[in-house]
């Protein structure tokens, strides 16, 4: 889904697009908002929050136009305090995300991320359960030790980072490495090329190249 990533690109765009962009755009600031460091800015984001939820609980449940218009609120209250709009502030996951948690009994269980709730730190997951059926429960945020989408990159991806962080043409500067990631599925993993790297050149792909390993994650 696409992601406003501007007040401005949001103002030109995004009322011409009352679809479910509207929806995965206000999980993103509402988490954002919900979780940022300016205590004012996080109180007044749950005072408008919950003026326009009234007694629903889920985003989903409101007219587009409603969060059309929370959308702009929290906009509006990122620029009156500052914030820096992107969401990398915040880690914040969407529906279908596959993840890891672990309870405090030390038992743990794979869950596929569904949505937020409005209570702060919890999220709702589909669990399987016994027969193979999932089961939709809350579950704390904080209970998260792995997201399995978490360091995957497609071979493009990878190549396009690399030429706009060194200004190199990777496939033909490395070409001993590039035709070994060229058998490898398209989906690959940061680990998985930093141990090519590794066996190729005796190199920590990770020491040597941090700005792209950063980008990977």
């Amino acid at each position: 889904m696409k992601y406003f990533k501007t007040y401005n690109q949001f103002l030109n765009e995004g009322k011409e697009n009352l679809d479910e962009n509207l929806l995965d755009n206000i999980a993103k600031l509402d988490t954002l908002l919900l979780y940022s460091p300016n205590v004012k800015a996080q109180q007044e984001w749950e005072k408008t929050a919950d003026y326009y939820l009234g007694k629903q609980e889920y985003w989903d449940q409101l007219d587009p136009m409603d969060v059309m218009n929370a959308l702009e609120d929290a906009w509006l209250i990122m620029k009156k305090y500052n914030i820096k709009e992107s969401v990398n502030e915040a880690k914040t996951y969407k529906k279908g995300d596959k993840l890891k948690i672990k309870l405090k009994n030390g038992k743990k269980f794979d869950v596929v991320f569904d949505s937020y709730s409005r209570t702060k730190g919890v999220a709702l997951g589909k669990f399987k359960d016994r027969s193979g059926e999932y089961d939709t429960k809350p579950f704390n945020l904080d209970t998260i030790i792995e997201s399995v989408n978490e360091g995957e990159v497609t071979k493009k991806t990878f190549l396009d980072l690399w030429k706009e962080i060194y200004g190199e043409n990777f496939i033909s500067e490395y070409p001993a490495v590039a035709k070994i990631l060229k058998n490898r599925p398209n989906d690959i993993d940061k680990r998985e090329i930093s141990r090519i790297w590794d066996e190729t050149y005796g190199e920590d792909f990770k020491e040597e190249y941090p700005g792209i390993w950063d980008k990977l994650d």
